[in-house]
């Protein structure tokens, strides 16, 4: 798979919050779409106090605050990017990350609230999520001015916006943009779910005679306008229908568990939200999706279609289509 957006860059090093990079090493064409606080001097003066030698490092952005960004545009991407640069350059050690800052204080509301000070990592599912990928994160708003260190593989990614969707397969991957054939974005998807469920021991036992209904709370923020408006016309038809159903609120359900919920249940009806990217840990099954406006149609059609994952979208205001679908469904 060609990699695009990532400078590679060896014996960097960092203090006073700036790369110092050895010119006559590296190759600095472009750097300016890669780092905003680097130098080219003084390199020789500058005295590190800690070594990265073994891991190679990516450095790159925060994991972005809606869950179903972080997990395909970042998780994953970086998942792919570290395994081609594994292949690539031969590395048999893990990656370490390097979060740049410049992105973090950017929305700080966001992201202070998916990290844990206490321990200087993320919190919730992101937690989980990253630990998909490196056991090892560096968080450049934890390091302080007096800090230094040298990085003998850096690797980083690109500042650009058009490069931060072609590695997943979503439907607005610009047609301006070098493009991954979306064969290889899928099977590498499959790779990563694969990689995911191994990696947190994940057991499917299947449920074919139950619907898995996923409700959105209610929050200041939603105001109910995320819900499900005529759950409960669902509810009386599949009941009559003697089908039994369970349903779920995953605002607090920890990332282990709806993987499960999502790799277990063969028929899942949602709301429109992120919750649905976790069809991607599906198989064989059926996603009704309540969606809310046109506009949110293609959004997880394209990443249904890319694990062979079967979508039926019913509009949210729609009270006689929500309830044909119902009336005649069968599991």
């Amino acid at each position: 798979m060609e990699l695009y957006g990532i400078k590679y860059l060896k014996n960097v090093k960092y203090a006073n919050k700036k790369f110092y990079i050895d010119k006559t090493i590296n190759d600095i064409e472009d750097i300016d779409l890669y780092l905003d606080n680097y130098s080219f001097d003084n390199y020789e003066n500058i005295t590190c106090k800690k070594v990265y030698d073994t891991n190679p490092i990516l450095y790159c952005k925060t994991l972005h605050s809606c869950y179903s960004i972080a997990l395909l545009e970042f998780v994953f991407t970086y998942y792919c990017i570290i395994n081609e640069l594994k292949k690539k350059y031969s590395f048999k050690n893990d990656f370490d990350l390097f979060i740049r800052e410049k992105e973090y204080k950017l929305y700080p509301k966001q992201n202070n609230y998916l990290f844990d000070k206490s321990v200087n990592n993320y919190k919730y599912a992101w937690k989980t999520m990253s630990e998909l990928i490196t056991n090892n994160i560096i968080f450049e708003n934890t390091i302080q001015n007096s800090d230094s260190l040298i990085i003998k593989n850096l690797f980083i990614r690109d500042n650009d916006i058009k490069y931060q969707f072609i590695y997943t397969p979503r439907w607005y991957r610009s047609v301006n943009t070098p493009l991954i054939p979306l064969e290889t974005i899928n099977n590498n998807l499959k790779l990563f779910v694969n990689h995911v469920k191994k990696t947190l021991s994940i057991t499917e036992t299947i449920i074919s005679d139950e619907i898995l209904i996923i409700q959105r709370k209610e929050s200041p923020i939603n105001n109910g306008l995320r819900q499900i408006k005529y759950l409960e016309n669902i509810l009386n038809i599949i009941s009559s229908k003697n089908i039994k159903y369970k349903i779920v609120y995953l605002e607090n359900i920890p990332f282990k568990e709806q993987i499960s919920l999502f790799s277990t249940y063969k028929t899942i009806v949602s709301a429109h939200g992120s919750a649905i990217t976790n069809c991607i840990f599906s198989t064989n099954t059926t996603i009704v999706e309540i969606f809310f406006n046109e506009k949110d149609n293609k959004t997880f059609k394209s990443i249904c279609n890319a694990v062979d994952v079967n979508i039926v979208q019913l509009n949210n205001n729609n009270e006689k289509e929500i309830n044909n679908y119902f009336n005649q469904i069968v599991l």
